[in-house]
């Protein structure tokens, strides 16, 4: 099982490792409730092994560099599944309660050995539905029992993406929109810009779409 595999297996069982789940801070996106990575919740386990502070382990259909995310009682995360990419629903006891494809077409990124794949992005969820973009583009809201309600692919939208190590930029939910942000860079001569991107959280539909036109160059010499 690859680290990213392992990784996403231990944040589900961190998440769910507390004395009464249900009722505890949900955790709805990446970077949780405020955004910045921490819970008002006390007592969490902050250190694990094979044995200590782990309710259940479950095994993911491949690697995920996702975030989990958490409501009430349902975990979902989405995961490179062969060459397909999937949208994966848990119960906090640690059973698969729905798996639906999103896409296909997953692949490695990164230099040398893989340092990624097209299932990065993490899912965010209202606790009613839940949206999930996937590397390829392919993005989709399913109600929480498994239920397709749409899907639309923004590659196919607004043009190729033309990111080095692949698309992992994580969909934002707020007010009745979804933002999605989507960068470019000069590496295989691509004019396209970056660009933030709002659709109507219940259909898909365009909102609005602004371009975030830029001189920046891929990266310094000072990177490494």
């Amino acid at each position: 099982m690859s680290n990213r595999c392992v990784l996403s297996l231990l944040l589900l069982c961190g998440l769910v490792v507390m004395p009464t789940p249900v009722s505890a801070e949900n955790w709805a996106s990446w970077r949780g409730p405020r955004g910045n990575g921490t819970s008002t919740e006390k007592g969490l386990a902050v250190s694990w092994d094979s044995k200590r502070n782990v309710a259940w382990r479950v095994a993911l259909p491949g690697a995920s560099g996702a975030t989990p995310v958490v409501w009430d009682d349902r975990i979902f995360v989405s995961t490179a599944d062969g060459d397909d990419l999937s949208l994966v629903c848990i119960s906090i006891d640690g059973k698969e309660l729905w798996r639906r494809r999103v896409g296909t077409g997953n692949r490695q990124v990164g230099f040398g050995d893989a340092e990624g794949n097209m299932a990065s992005p993490s899912p965010v969820t209202d606790g009613r539905h839940v949206w999930v973009l996937m590397g390829t583009g392919d993005l989709a809201c399913f109600d929480r029992y498994g239920k397709l309600v749409w899907k639309t692919n923004i590659q196919e939208k607004y043009g190729r993406f033309d990111i080095q190590f692949g698309m992992s930029s994580t969909p934002l939910l707020a007010d009745g929109r979804l933002y999605i942000q989507v960068i470019h860079g000069p590496m295989r001569g691509a004019e396209e810009p970056a660009y933030v991107v709002a659709l109507d959280q219940k259909t898909g539909r365009q909102v609005w779409k602004k371009d975030r036109k830029t001189g920046a160059q891929m990266e310094c010499k000072h990177s490494y």
